[in-house]
């Protein structure tokens, strides 16, 4: 059975994703060395970025314009992909703030990540490998006398 669709929407459904974004397991220790990474999930607290990025000293409202705090850090690399990718969500938690343009921001950040392209290029070239064999035996006529 596919969700319903969202308010407002023709009568079209979502498409149906096994993804798994994050569930929160417990605190963190503040000394621990996830609280520094930025492949780890977490709710609130300060976001841990890559250290290839240019990190945003403080992220504000679009509405008021003063700094708001990490609502989220989430770690979703693509299925299937070279890159390790998280998204950072920050919300605005004053009550004039709310459901007004600029409230809530995101930001993602992507780091290509050489164990992940290998393995990505091992199956890509397995893929080819079969399909050029599927090709060949395709090719063999049954019916030639030799």
């Amino acid at each position: 059975m596919s969700p319903s669709s969202p308010a407002g929407s023709s009568s079209s459904t979502l498409p149906i994703s096994n993804t798994l974004l994050a569930l929160p397991d417990g605190p963190i220790p503040a000394d621990h060395a996830d609280r520094k990474s930025y492949t780890i999930s977490y709710i609130g607290g300060y976001p841990s970025f890559p250290d290839t990025l240019d990190i945003p000293k403080e992220v504000t409202c679009g509405s008021c314009h003063s700094p708001i705090p990490l609502l989220a850090q989430v770690y979703c690399p693509p299925d299937g992909g070279e890159n390790d990718r998280t998204v950072y969500v920050w919300g605005c938690s004053k009550r004039k703030c709310q459901r007004k343009e600029g409230c809530i921001r995101a930001f993602r950040a992507s780091r290509r990540n050489e164990a992940y392209a290998k393995d990505v290029e091992e199956k890509r070239a397995a893929a080819e490998a079969e399909a050029e064999a599927a090709r060949a035996k395709a090719k063999i006529n049954p019916f030639t006398v030799s």
